[in-house]
C-alpha cells in the first residue's frame, strides 16, 4: 500500500506539471521519507518476527494501521515544514532551509538505515542461533534412533 502511495506522490509530478521548486521539494521530500519509512516499518516487521514469533501476530494485527499511517503522517508533515518559511526573508529562509536539509539527511535517511542495518545484523544472529540449535537436535534424534551396531557381523 504504502509502495503504490509512493508512486501516486511521483505520479501527481508529471499529471500535474509542477515546476515549482517548492512543490518539487514537497513531493520528493515525501517519497523519499515514505519510502525510507516504509523500509524501516519492513525492518520491524521482519525484526519482530524473528525475536518474537509468538507474540508477532499479535503485535502486527493491533498495531499495523497505526505504524503505516504513522509514517505517512510522518512524511507528509516533514515534507510540508518548508512552506512555513517560504515567505520570510530569504537569509533565514537559507538557514532554515539548510538546518532542515541537514535534519531531514541525519533523521531522515541515515538514522534509519543505521537502524536497519542493526536490526538485520540481529536478524542474522537469532536466525543464526536457531540454525545451530536445531541442528544440534536434529543430530541428537538421528544418533538416539540409530540401532547399535557392535553386536552385529556382516
Amino acid at each position: 500500500m504504502s509502495d503504490i502511495l509512493v508512486g501516486i506522490t511521483l505520479f501527481l509530478h508529471y499529471a500535474l506539471n509542477v515546476h515549482g521548486p517548492l512543490a518539487l521539494n514537497v513531493l520528493y521530500t515525501t517519497s523519499l521519507l515514505a519510502s525510507v519509512a516504509n523500509l524501516t516499518a519492513v525492518t520491524f516487521d521482519r525484526h519482530l518476527a524473528c525475536t518474537q514469533p509468538f507474540n508477532y501476530s499479535n503485535i502486527i494485527a493491533k498495531h499495523f494501521t497505526k505504524i503505516v499511517v504513522f509514517c505517512w503522517i510522518a512524511a507528509v508533515t516533514t515534507s510540508l515544514l518548508p512552506l512555513s518559511w517560504a515567505n520570510s526573508e530569504p537569509s533565514s529562509a537559507a538557514l532554515a532551509l539548510h538546518v532542515y536539509q541537514v535534519g531531514i539527511l541525519i533523521l531522515g535517511i541515515a538514522a534509519p538505515f543505521v537502524w536497519i542495518f542493526f536490526s538485520y545484523l540481529r536478524i542474522f544472529r537469532q536466525v543464526s542461533r536457531i540454525v545451530k540449535r536445531e541442528k544440534k537436535i536434529a543430530k541428537s534424534v538421528m544418533y538416539a534412533h540409530k540401532p547399535c551396531e557392535r553386536g552385529r557381523r556382516v
